[in-house]
């Protein structure tokens, strides 16, 4: 007959206070499990039984932290800096892990690593997802690739290549992302599907929008069919069949679409409804006008004739150089244009007429151009031609003409000892006309003025210019000089023609 041994044993009450020997295995008869003494240590060391029930949740977690965890259920526990796969994770908090597949509901993620899970209810921060499902999660910071998202709310953080349906979006940046009936807040979208979603602030570009609202946003190249935009900035968009209302719309095709208090720069619509008119649909054909029934239907209707002596309609007003010029017949000039050309013009050159006076001030040459009064103090009203002349005394240049300046529309020219006028370059010969005579002459001296134009470098400009030399009745240049206008003494020479 078989020997049966019965080891040592007691509750676990007992295990408390007993030290067994070295090596020594007794049984706890409440865990229904072996302990292993050391010969010290009270209560010894209880052996985990196979389904773990005598091992605490305490311990159990702290074993799962840095653990790779397969197909595994977790319930209201604290992990971090795992790595899972597959299973089940409920109310539990999460840091610093990896995630594949499995579902996880009500817990809180942060910074950890999701592929192809499926998620709900979590709170979700600074972590990355990918791929999966997100129904009813709040996400802060964290970025989104590939994942149908339902029910929940981002608060900043990156979408991409996301479908995203009844989810609330605040200051995050979506790329190629499909919205549906999604409210979003900032952030920046691009080539996403808009469908039925509600859009405030934020920049938009490529875009497909269908439905849904959108206000204080700046969009640019998308699509729009259908919703409602309001205080928002437009440019190159397309828009079919929408509300719009104040943007600022620059570029871009509407049709179908009704618009109110907006501003339209360089845009294309059709079919639109503008502060209650009714544009036609199509562009017209060239030539054609916008009319109106005077009950806000709008439509494309031929321009008026061109008017001319025996046919009412439409003319262009002339301007300021083509009245001047005096060749077109087929202009219209205003008062204001022909007051402005009754300067007595003849083949496009302007009558000029002034008083022009040389005069020695205390050893100094000076000069001034006036009108031909005895006061000798007004200006002319036709020395306009004359590049800044001047009414009063101002000390007239005398140096070499090919690096000294003009001064108040002159200078005395150092070849010719004349006086040469600063003006346009007088290139129509044919048809300059200049007369020049000297009213006053106290210098002792006989001499006449003898006007003329001539070419030369004055200040690094070469130009034909008007010039009066003078020439005493012997034929002997007089020179505009100081040597002969001598101190206190002026010559006076009346100016008239016509000048370019």
């Amino acid at each position: 007959m078989a020997t049966a041994y019965s080891r040592r044993r007691g509750t676990t009450t007992q295990h408390a206070t007993f030290a067994g020997l070295v090596a020594e295995l007794t049984v706890d008869t409440t865990k229904d499990t072996v302990v292993v003494h050391d010969g010290a240590t009270s209560g010894g060391f209880p052996l985990a039984r196979e389904d773990l029930s005598n091992v605490s949740g305490a311990i159990i977690l702290q074993l799962l932290s840095g653990a790779a965890l397969n197909a595994v259920s977790i319930s209201g526990a604290t992990i971090s800096a795992s790595s899972f796969n597959g299973g089940n994770i409920s109310a539990t908090t999460i840091s610093a892990s990896t995630f594949n597949a499995g579902t996880i509901s009500g817990s809180t993620l942060s910074a950890v690593t999701v592929n192809g899970s499926t998620i709900s209810g979590a709170t979700i921060n600074a972590s990355t997802i990918s791929g999966g499902t997100i129904s009813a999660a709040a996400l802060n910071g964290s970025t989104v690739s590939g994942a149908t998202i339902s029910a929940s709310t981002f608060n900043a953080g990156t979408i991409s290549g996301s479908i995203l349906s009844a989810v609330t979006i605040n200051g995050s940046t979506l790329s190629a992302v499909t919205l549906n009936q999604v409210t979003v807040s900032g952030g920046t979208i691009s080539a996403v599907t808009i469908n039925g979603s509600n859009i405030s602030g934020g920049t938009i570009s490529g875009a497909v929008h269908n439905g849904g609202s959108m206000s204080g946003t700046t969009i640019s190249a998308s699509t729009f069919n259908g919703g409602t935009i309001s205080g928002t900035t437009l440019s190159a968009v397309t828009i079919n069949t929408a509300t719009i209302s104040a943007p600022t719309i620059n570029g871009g095709t509407m049709s179908g679409t009704t618009l109110s208090a907006c501003t339209l720069n360089a845009a294309i619509v059709s079919g639109i409804t503008l502060n209650g008119s009714t544009f036609p649909t199509g562009v017209g054909v060239s030539g054609q006008v916008l009319q109106t029934n005077g009950a806000g239907a709008l439509s494309w209707a031929a321009a008026a004739d061109a008017a001319s002596e025996t046919v009412s309609g439409i003319a262009e007003l002339a301007t300021q150089t083509e009245t001047d010029t005096g060749t077109d017949d087929a202009r219209i000039i205003t008062p204001l244009k022909l007051k402005a050309a009754a300067n007595l013009y003849v083949r496009s050159q302007q009558f000029v007429a002034f008083r022009l006076i040389v005069a020695n001030t205390a050893g100094t040459l000076q000069h001034k151009m006036i009108s031909p009064d005895v006061a000798f103090t007004v200006a002319s009203n036709f020395v306009g031609k004359v590049t800044g002349a001047l009414n009063t005394y101002t000390n007239t240049p005398t140096g070499t003409d090919s690096s000294t300046a003009f001064a108040a529309g002159g200078k005395i020219g150092n070849t010719t000892t004349g006086f040469v006028f600063d003006t346009a370059d007088q290139t129509t010969a044919g048809n300059l006309i200049i007369t020049a005579v000297i009213s006053y002459n106290d210098t002792g001296t006989a001499f006449a003025a003898f006007p003329t134009f001539s070419s030369r470098n004055v200040n690094g400009v070469t130009r034909t210019r008007p010039e009066i030399r003078c020439f005493t009745v012997a034929g002997a240049i007089f020179s505009l000089d100081t040597t002969n206008i001598t101190a206190g003494k002026l010559v006076v020479v009346d100016v008239w023609g016509y000048w370019l």
